[in-house]
C-alpha cells in the first residue's frame, strides 16, 4: 500500500523486511499522533489464500519490529506500537483483498451508485465474480440472485461482512 507521508513511507521500508521474512504482507504503516500520545499501527495480512493470521505469529511479529525499531530509532520520543490484521470486515480495495475474500459475503456501492450484498466466488486482476445475497424479513431464507461479473472500475466502494452463524 503506498503511504501518505514520506516519514511512513521510510518506517514501511524499514518493517517491510522483517514482515516478509515471516512470510506475511504488510498492509499499511500509520504514524497517529493525538496530543501527547503517538501510536505506529503496523497491519499484516497473509499475501494470499484463506485463512487468517495467527495470535502466536502476531504475538512474534510484534516483538521483531519492536527490536528492529528499538535498534534503528527512526521515531523520536515514546509511542505505542500495534501489530493487528486488517479485521474481519475489512475494506476491499485491492485484487489481493478480494482474493482473500473468495467466500466471504461483502457490502459494495457500486460507481452506477447500487448497493448490493453479495458472495464473492472468484476474483482475479481484472475483477470479481459476485452471487448476490438478499435475507427474506422475520426469517431464516436467503434469495440468491444469478452471478454477476464485476470490473473493479465498477466498484466504488466494498467491505466484507462479518457473519455470525448459528451451532
Amino acid at each position: 500500500m503506498v503511504q501518505n507521508n514520506t516519514f511512513e513511507a521510510k518506517l514501511f521500508a524499514l518493517i517491510s523486511p522483517a514482515v516478509a521474512e515471516k512470510n506475511l504482507f504488510l498492509e499499511e504503516v500509520r504514524l497517529l499522533r493525538a496530543g501527547k500520545h503517538t501510536t505506529l499501527r503496523v497491519v499484516v495480512d497473509l499475501p494470499d489464500g484463506p485463512g487468517g493470521v495467527s495470535a502466536d505469529d502476531l504475538d512474534i511479529l510484534t516483538r521483531t519490529i519492536s527490536d528492529l525499531l528499538d535498534t534503528a530509532d527512526p521515531i523520536k520520543g515514546e509511542y505505542n506500537l500495534e501489530v493487528s490484521t486488517p479485521g474481519a470486515d475489512r475494506k476491499l480495495s485491492t485484487p489481493r483483498h478480494y482474493s482473500r475474500a473468495v467466500g466471504h459475503l461483502a457490502q459494495m456501492q457500486l460507481v452506477s451508485g447500487e448497493k448490493i450484498t453479495a458472495r464473492i466466488k472468484s476474483a482475479d486482476e481484472s475483477g470479481i465474480v459476485v452471487v448476490p445475497e438478499e435475507k427474506v424479513p422475520k426469517s431464516d431464507k436467503v434469495i440468491f440472485g444469478s452471478p454477476r461479473e464485476l470490473n473493479f472500475e465498477e466498484v466504488k466502494h466494498a467491505r466484507v461482512l462479518v457473519e455470525l452463524k448459528q451451532l
